[in-house]
């Protein structure tokens, strides 16, 4: 799907994946998603890491996934390329980039590094009076229960590198996922 507007100044690119969610579709992969979406994303994930400072062909990456969905979810990833390269190119460098991933997998030392800000992120979510409430609410809604919620943290912590790759090898088929691309339009 491609969108053109005048008012684009950086052309972009979204791969969108069919995946599970907690409550519908192949649910065993849900925690190993949350993981591998942590290790994929932000400023240290490697998505960042090879398309905007290696390859320099991109100025944000960013990638998610929510387990929470009523029903199926997404996992997808966003592409700003960097001025004056083509944005095929820059998809290019994605699939290639989720090619490398599905063949080699994630190292275990990632997937230590994602559990420990898990930890941390949740120890500090319960010291915030509107954090925990709020997040607590949001998963309620959607159908989860108490104790699916406060076992959580021990879900992620029990998740290794091979479930991450078998997650990574389930969802992101080319089959399963659709490309936009928000492009300038030339003025006329």
């Amino acid at each position: 799907m491609t969108l053109r507007d005048e008012r684009v100044r950086q052309p972009s690119l979204v791969r969108t994946y069919l995946a599970p969610s907690a409550r519908r579709g192949e649910s065993q992969h849900v925690s190993a998603l949350e993981v591998l979406a942590d290790i994929a994303s932000g400023q240290a994930g490697r998505f960042h890491r090879a398309l905007v400072l290696e390859r320099k062909l991109a100025t944000s990456v960013s990638v998610s996934y929510n387990p929470d969905a009523f029903d199926l979810s997404t996992f997808s990833f966003s592409v700003a390329a960097r001025p004056g390269v083509a944005i095929e190119d820059v998809e290019r460098a994605l699939d290639e980039e989720i090619a490398a991933m599905l063949r080699e997998g994630v190292a275990e030392e990632e997937v230590e590094r994602t559990k420990a800000r898990v930890r941390d992120s949740t120890v500090l979510s319960r010291d915030s009076l509107g954090t925990a409430p709020r997040a607590i609410g949001a998963d309620l809604m959607t159908g989860a229960t108490i104790e699916e919620i406060e076992s959580w943290p021990q879900r992620i912590g029990a998740v290794t590198a091979a479930q991450v790759a078998a997650a990574a090898r389930a969802v992101l088929q080319e089959e399963r996922g659709v490309t936009g691309f928000l492009l300038p339009r030339p003025r006329t």
